[in-house]
């Protein structure tokens, strides 16, 4: 099809079963003979055959697995029930100063324990602890001694 905005496309379409939908896929050139394609985005939780449009992997990158702004980190301190501000990862850290540590954290009704030991002049085990949560996440700072540093780092 030749389209009045200057496309030349072609296009599969099917209409849903009530007929008051269409899905459609498209493959061809715009006005500027730039090649581009077109599939409907698929829903946010899929893990099906759907195709990945860029908005959708982007989205999923983002929110799942996307690079960490570091620059945004900010430091947890104290015990209780916090929320995530927004979606990305906390991290719990030894400070390395001479003592030892203790971490513990309930996210989604799991309890995960962390400790750092020390003996003399060696740490006999460390811990690092990786968390990722999502936007409006509920979880509790169960124990956060002294020397754990809690942060919490958002997604770019």
């Amino acid at each position: 099809q030749n389209t009045t905005d200057g496309k030349s496309v072609v296009i599969m379409a099917a209409r849903n079963h009530a007929n008051t939908a269409w899905a459609t896929a498209e493959v061809g050139f715009n006005s500027s003979d730039t090649a581009f394609c077109y599939v409907p985005t698929p829903a946010a939780s899929s893990n099906a055959n759907d195709a990945a449009t860029t908005y959708w992997v982007r989205n999923y990158s983002k929110n799942y697995g996307a690079q960490l702004n570091y620059a945004a980190a900010v430091t947890i301190s104290g015990t209780g029930n916090k929320t995530a501000p927004a979606s990305g990862v906390l991290i719990m850290t030894g400070k390395g100063v001479s003592a030892a540590g203790e971490f513990q954290i309930t996210i989604d009704g799991q309890t995960f324990s962390c400790y750092q030991g020390y003996s003399g002049s060696d740490y006999n085990h460390g811990s690092f602890a990786y968390f990722p949560v999502k936007s409006g996440q509920s979880y509790t700072v169960d124990k956060l001694s002294a020397a754990c540093d809690l942060r919490f780092i958002p997604y770019q």
